[in-house]
């Protein structure tokens, strides 16, 4: 499956979360419920709409041994822009636009590098209607199905 993606996004897998946060992905999903937090069973995707937040949840993540970068490319974390896709290198996600709801909308959504799936998971009581992915629509002219 892959992930909505709407303004700033931090994606990481969720094996990483079960390896390394405390209390592994029960208690990674209860301390970060607010953050329109939505996952399928292989990755987990954090909303941000503003960059501050967002870096100081990394360096949080990096104290507890997640790492963000190594050599230059995405190693568990990455941040994945709904306009402009991959902030840094990133092999493990592929990033693209799926279409939703009336087979016309699109949405901005990463997945598991590889994983064929098509369907998309979105935060919960997220709507397109007034959504970030409806005031900056993809155009009509890219391929839905490249995620």
């Amino acid at each position: 499956m892959a992930v909505l993606v709407e303004a700033l996004c931090v994606v990481i897998r969720r094996s990483t979360i079960d390896e390394k946060y405390p209390g592994g992905w029960e208690k990674f999903e209860a301390d970060n419920r607010d953050l329109s937090l939505c996952a399928d069973d292989k990755i987990v995707r954090l909303g941000f709409t503003l960059p501050m937040p967002m870096r100081l949840l990394i360096r949080e993540l990096e104290k507890l041994g997640f790492v963000y970068l190594k050599d230059g490319k995405s190693a568990d974390i990455a941040i994945v822009d709904q306009s402009r896709g991959f902030m840094t290198p990133c092999d493990w996600l592929e990033y693209g636009h799926v279409t939703i709801g009336d087979g016309r909308t699109k949405v901005a959504a990463c997945r598991l590098a590889g994983c064929p799936a098509k369907n998309i998971v979105l935060p919960l009581g997220w709507v397109y209607k007034h959504s970030l992915s409806e005031r900056y629509s993809t155009p009509s002219s890219e391929d839905p199905e490249k995620t």
